[in-house]
């Protein structure tokens, strides 16, 4: 593959109207998973294939760790006591599994352990005993009112009403809480103004987020309870995540350094933030993975920071009529866009090759410039059937981060120590003198690869891409990637062979599970500045540190006095090359 001429991307404004043009054989397939209902009358069409699949996507009840009662652990165990799972699962029905585990066994089975029981269960009279035990709490069972501080009482829960998966739950939880008197006050919010006052207010207030130590603990962040008291004053939000196979996600949304942004509860536990550390830094063994994530579980439902709902499955329908080849495989978010990118490999009308193959976007994309860079997960859709990374995930290797060679080979030293150097192939941006136990992974790049306009693909382009989209911070600015992962411990430097320029040596100040995932990335091409003006795109992006010299920016400062926008790059691959599966990679949102 691929297989077919073209590959043309519809956007809906309904998912209805998505399914109905998939019914009709207006489009071949969908990037949105089906309602309950749309999938029973796909059943029923016989052009139509059907399936249903786990995702890594998962909603629940998000408490600001800077606001009280919503803080006090008394008061979230007692919302855990009257959340009422079998009740979600029939409301919502086969589009989740509903379930309190972090990491659920369906999902995560190498890292779920029995013997970590969640101690709640739906009893409102546990949650109005919790209640009593927050200070200034109190119930006049004759009046049946609540009272904080002697004050009337009713707890805020901010809703996504644009996500009936999110809206349900929600009342469902106001319901039970009013059997105990408690009275939930739901307010609506779309994602758009849920970021000016929840996920806006959380960063603002972070004076600085927690360091990680030399013995993996962290200094406490630091907050301006002042500014905290005036304007970060939600309560409670229906969050909701899409993740992947790799399970140190909590790292980022637990630990006090990503206090504000990843972490916008801004839960602050030093256990917590120990062993997410470890899980993220040290574990270089399966066991010792499962060691760090037991505790995080553990801390978990002690300390409820969230309320899981449910992980969501993708109901999902391709349309056959015309077509065969489909990877029907495990999806990593409410959506088949994973089996997607690897059906767009194989996928052709019935003993034939060509064609058009047309999909359903959920949603428009902000933009096709690659160079805009934003958490929009519908852009990303479109330009990453363009752009590849060096390594690539199998189909196999969706739900356990198997990787094989696609634009390179590559192998990875472990347990290194060796100097890093600032001479000729050196790029060093931290000024590193060397890695202390740590890994040298070496990528080669096929040599029979080019770009559209003929540009031989090689290492130098990969460098830029890691520059570009500031993996691991290393541009010095603050951008989506940047909290990746953070010096000392991340990517320090890379060497290319001055007399090679299809080898990259990449030198990480640590040796875990998890640093071979965090340097594949679409690979940009190093000359792509000829196509863009950089100072068109550095005013439309957080991705470019302006603050650098351009001369300093490698590929860029050749051609800032020759931008053109009247063409765009795209990777062109000799079908001899092409490996039967799809290199690509997809970031957390």
């Amino acid at each position: 593959g691929p297989l077919v001429d073209k590959v043309v991307f519809n956007v809906y404004t309904s998912d209805h109207a998505a399914f109905l043009a998939l019914s009709q054989g207006q489009i071949q397939a969908m990037e949105w998973t089906l309602t309950p209902a749309d999938y029973v009358t796909a059943e029923t069409n016989p052009n139509l294939y059907t399936g249903s699949t786990p995702t890594y996507a998962f909603d629940g009840i998000a408490f600001n760790m800077l606001m009280y009662p919503y803080n006090n652990t008394h008061f979230r165990r007692a919302i855990a006591y009257l959340t009422n799972y079998a009740e979600i699962q029939s409301v919502i029905g086969p589009s989740v599994s509903a379930g309190p585990q972090l990491y659920p066994q369906s999902i995560y089975p190498s890292m779920y352990n029995a013997s970590i029981r969640y101690p709640y269960s739906y009893n409102p009279q546990m949650a109005m005993k919790e209640l009593l035990e927050v200070p200034g709490m109190a119930y006049n069972p004759t009046t049946g009112q609540w009272t904080l501080n002697g004050k009337p009482f009713s707890p805020v829960l901010y809703y996504r009403s644009d996500d009936p998966l999110r809206t349900e739950p929600a009342q469902l939880l106001a319901q039970a809480a009013a059997t105990i008197n408690l009275t939930i006050t739901l307010k609506p919010v779309t994602g758009t103004t849920a970021s000016s006052l929840i996920y806006t207010p959380s960063d603002a207030v972070v004076i600085s987020p927690g360091t990680m130590l030399s013995n993996y603990s962290n200094s406490p962040p630091v907050y301006n309870w002042t500014l905290a008291s005036q304007s970060d004053t939600w309560g409670m939000y229906t969050f909701g995540w899409i993740v992947s196979w790799e399970p140190t996600w909590s790292y980022y949304f637990f630990n006090s350094q990503f206090a504000g942004t990843a972490n916008f509860v801004n839960f602050y536990n030093a256990s917590m933030d120990y062993w997410t550390n470890i899980f993220n830094w040290v574990v270089n063994n399966p066991s010792q993975a499962k060691e760090a994530c037991s505790n995080i579980q553990v801390i978990f439902n002690q300390q409820l920071p969230y309320i899981i709902w449910f992980y969501q499955s993708d109901l999902y329908a391709v349309q056959t009529n015309g077509w065969q080849g489909y990877a029907n495989i495990p999806s990593t978010g409410p959506a088949e866009t994973t089996g997607l990118y690897y059906t767009l490999l194989n996928v052709h009308p019935p003993g034939t090759v060509g064609g058009t193959f047309t999909e359903a976007l959920h949603s428009a994309p902000t933009s096709l410039d690659p160079l805009y860079v934003t958490n929009w997960a519908w852009q990303t859709d479109v330009w990453q059937e363009v752009y590849d990374s060096p390594i690539g995930t199998p189909p196999w290797g969706v739900t356990n981060g198997s990787l094989m060679p696609w634009m390179a080979t590559y192998n990875m030293q472990s347990y290194v120590t060796a100097p890093i150097g600032n001479g000729s192939g050196w790029w060093n941006p931290f000024g590193a003198s060397r890695i202390v136990n740590g890994q040298v992974i070496t990528l080669n790049f096929y040599r029979n690869a080019t770009w559209q306009d003929g540009v031989p693909i090689n290492a130098y382009d990969y460098n830029f891409s890691l520059y570009y989209w500031n993996v691991q911070g290393l541009t010095g600015a603050s951008t989506p990637l940047a909290y990746y992962s953070t010096p000392p411990y991340g990517l320090l430097a890379t060497y290319i062979p001055p007399n090679n320029p299809y080898e990259i040596q990449l030198y990480v100040n640590s040796t875990n599970l998890w640093n071979i995932y965090s340097v594949i990335v679409p690979v940009l091409p190093e000359h792509i500045f000829q196509y863009f003006n950089p100072n068109t795109v550095a005013t439309s992006t957080s991705a470019m540190d302006t603050t650098v010299p351009v001369s300093q920016i490698s590929g860029l400062s050749s051609y800032l006095n020759s931008p053109s926008e009247s063409s765009v790059i795209q990777a062109y691959f000799p079908p001899a090359y092409i490996p039967r599966s799809r290199a690509w990679t997809r970031a957390s949102s």
